[in-house]
């Protein structure tokens, strides 16, 4: 079965329980705190995927080692290493955070441009996306040197690519087609 599929199943439960126990933005903060080290750490992603440790003894170190998160996180983790599912526990952490940022009308963008943003452009990225998504705008930003200019910006799914980078190899396929045609 879909990681991302059993995932969903673990994420709503997970969510339902935070809700009911008023603990939403705890464990939100847990699971970006968790997936951030899964990103970084070399050791973390190798105790998950250790198939000679036991459930249990994942658990230990877990908790061991994670003994600020809240309790209901780290229940809920126990659950995934009960049930040997330790691969979606990535998946669950983003899940999770996508949810929360969901029912809160909340919408997350990355902006990658060739070269730092002021606070002044980045405000008024920030106001122009409120206007237009009608939710509040939470924006990351990327630096891209191969970009040359412009901007990708990044809602969800969707991507708009208005650098420079892009119209140029646009340019160059035009170009292309062009010579094709007056050979024939």
């Amino acid at each position: 079965m879909n990681e991302a599929l059993i995932a969903g199943r673990y994420t709503r439960a997970l969510f339902a329980l935070a809700e009911e126990r008023k603990v939403v933005d705890e464990i939100k903060n847990d699971l970006e705190y968790l997936y951030g080290v899964y990103q970084q750490s070399e050791p973390f992603r190798l105790l998950l995927e250790n198939p000679v440790l036991k459930p249990t003894q994942k658990n230990s170190i877990f908790r061991q080692v994670f003994a600020q998160l809240h309790p209901l996180t780290l229940s809920t983790i126990e659950l995934i290493f009960k049930n040997r599912r330790e691969e979606i526990l990535p998946f669950v952490a983003l899940d999770f955070i996508e949810k929360y940022y969901q029912s809160r009308n909340i919408d997350r963008v990355t902006v990658k441009t060739a070269v730092p943003l002021s606070s002044t452009n980045l405000e008024r990225i920030r106001q122009l996306l409120v206007e237009k998504l009608g939710n509040e705008v939470i924006i990351s930003t990327e630096e891209d040197p191969s970009l040359i200019g412009g901007f990708i910006l990044r809602i969800s799914d969707k991507e708009v690519d208005a650098s420079v980078r892009r119209r140029l190899k646009k340019m160059q396929q035009q170009l292309i087609e062009t010579q094709v045609k007056i050979k024939h």
